[in-house]
């Protein structure tokens, strides 16, 4: 079996109030639950899988179904385990495993859509053209690459407008689907934000090129498209897996859908009527 386990375990009181029984036998549990967050074992079992002493194992287990008014969580009085059944010494469900393990599968599914951006980038990043040592020129429109340590601005470029822009988003920017009101310096702010924490223009690139396949199915009104700066915001809409989403179908037949006049003039006639 497989279990994530979260730092937080290791600062909150678990840890630091202790037993340190409880700590080591709730590690353990997290590794031989179910998918339901279910050790369906005796601790004679238990001790016998894990080769942990029985003794150890029993004082962690009473710990563990303990309240606990300090726990970041509140069900069942913070204790960590409870009983599968009232009339048996054994067998426990971990409280907040289901919790934890959508935050789990939602950590693992971003990780996969930024591999995967990322892969996908790299086969639309142009081949950038190298500086002329003996000669540099960074007034020309030219894409060019700089390379410094972390600095966000090794990839940006002033043209002769004078204006410092970044190449790639230049080329997101043009891809972006088209939106009344989408003002492009705010959408070159959220960019360049995101990109300081660290984030892969490719990664952006790459959703922007999703999103438009997404809005080409969807055909959405222009008003409902989502602002650049926001999809280039915190919440970071360029990593939602756009290629996954599909058009509401549209009928193919069948009555036209009541619009709000006429419904309006229905229950008036009704009105009228009665």
């Amino acid at each position: 079996m497989y279990g994530k386990l979260f730092v937080q375990m290791y600062d909150g009181t678990l840890a630091t109030a202790g037993p340190w029984q409880a700590l080591v036998t709730f590690q353990q549990l997290l590794i031989l639950a179910n998918r339901h967050g279910e050790v369906d074992m005796t601790a004679e079992a238990l001790s016998r899988r894990t080769t942990i002493p029985l003794d150890v194992l029993t004082l962690g287990l009473a710990a563990l179904e303990q309240p606990d008014p300090g726990s970041r969580s509140p069900a069942e009085d913070g204790r960590r385990i409870v009983r599968l059944a009232a009339h048996r010494e054994w067998g426990w469900r971990i409280v907040n495993y289901l919790a934890y393990a959508k935050i789990r599968n939602e950590d693992e599914r971003r990780e996969y859509q930024r591999q995967w951006a990322a892969k996908k980038a790299a086969t639309l990043r142009p081949v950038s053209t190298p500086l002329d040592s003996s000669r540099p020129n960074l007034t020309d429109s030219t894409h060019v690459d700089v390379d410094t340590d972390t600095d966000v601005v090794n990839r940006l470029v002033t043209p002769k407008g004078g204006v410092t822009t970044d190449p790639d988003f230049e080329r997101a920017w043009s891809g972006y689907p088209k939106r009344p009101g989408n003002a492009k310096k705010a959408a070159l702010k959220a960019w360049t934000a995101r990109r300081k924490e660290g984030v892969d223009p490719g990664v952006m690139l790459a959703g922007v090129d999703a999103y438009a396949g997404y809005c080409r199915r969807v055909k959405p009104d222009p008003n409902f498209i989502k602002l650049a700066a926001t999809f280039f915001g915190p919440d970071r809409h360029f990593e939602a897996d756009w290629t996954l989403r599909q058009a509401t179908p549209t009928p193919s037949s069948g009555p036209p859908l009541e619009t709000t006049a006429q419904r309006h003039a229905r229950e008036a006639a009704a009105l009228a009527r009665a």
